[in-house]
């Protein structure tokens, strides 16, 4: 996993989150997730706690992930906003009418802080591009 003191590499810190993701590594998500943390995702009921969305992000299984940082803008020494695309690959979760792997894209919106000097996401906005069941 990348560091997260230090230098900031967006393009490590998204894809080692993702790997912590993909791996449901529960104890590097608690230590590189802010007890600050917004989830924002198009939904009625919007309000989603740290652990809610570790819980959500380690129950489905994960299969690979690309990562294509497209932007990142600094908000001061202790803040970045990084905009990302992903491309991942999935197994079907429950109800879902899919026989096989499904594979999405979407664009992610992350913003990292600076917090006792380690760097932790405080907010995720997932908004899907598009979708393949391949």
């Amino acid at each position: 996993m990348t560091e997260t003191t230090g230098t900031f590499d967006a393009k490590d810190m998204t894809e080692a989150l993702q790997e912590g993701v993909r791996r449901r590594d529960r104890h590097y998500l608690d230590a590189v997730v802010s007890d600050r943390m917004i989830w924002v995702m198009p939904l009625a009921d919007n309000e989603r706690s740290k652990q809610e969305w570790i819980e959500a992000s380690c129950s489905v299984t994960w299969n690979w992930f690309e990562v294509d940082t497209r932007r990142v803008l600094e908000i001061g020494d202790d803040g970045r906003l990084v905009e990302s695309w992903i491309r991942q690959s999935r197994e079907p979760v429950d109800g879902e009418e899919a026989t096989s792997p499904v594979t999405a894209t979407g664009v992610v919106v992350d913003v990292w802080a600076r917090e006792n000097g380690t760097w932790r996401l405080v907010a995720r906005h997932p908004q899907r591009a598009d979708s393949v069941t391949s």
